[in-house]
């Protein structure tokens, strides 16, 4: 409760000291910091850089609705991510105990993928065959004029 009345009045005090100015468009600030950054360029990269994060994100967002996996999964770190909630606070706080029974778990995931990597392992595929792809049909077959594809790339 105490931090939300600390951000709530932070919030009220950048709101009654930096108000829009007539002449300005809306969310134009200026500099009020005085680093003599606010220019057109800068505003261009500020505007790129935040579309970028939203397309980036939005396709967390499909990734995760595709796969089925969340964002941490499909970074590549699944090795805690099947624990309870509780666990991975308990991790975040500090305890030995639970760092220890993550350090366990993670080291049975990569013994069980080690032992069934080694029990059973998928005959390679087949060579890649551009003529054979999904596409390559009538009147041209596969086109290929400068040649940079060939069978078995």
């Amino acid at each position: 409760v105490l931090g939300f009345v600390v951000i709530l009045m932070a919030s009220g005090i950048l709101e009654l000291a930096w108000r829009e100015r007539e002449g300005f468009e809306p969310g134009n600030f200026g500099d009020p910091f005085g680093v003599n950054m606010y220019t057109e360029e800068m505003r261009g990269k500020e505007l790129n850089n935040g579309r970028m994060a939203m397309i980036s994100v939005l396709g967390i967002f499909v990734a995760e609705m595709a796969t089925g996996k969340d964002a941490i999964q499909q970074f590549g770190l699944s090795a805690i991510g099947g624990q309870k909630v509780g666990a991975v606070g308990a991790s975040l706080t500090g305890s030995s105990a639970s760092r220890a029974s993550v350090q366990r778990l993670v080291a049975r995931k990569a013994a069980a993928t080690a032992d069934m990597a080694e029990a059973e392992a998928p005959p390679p595929p087949p060579p890649f065959n551009p003529a054979e792809q999904l596409g390559a049909g009538a009147p041209l077959g596969f086109f290929d004029p400068m040649g940079y594809t060939a069978v078995g790339d």
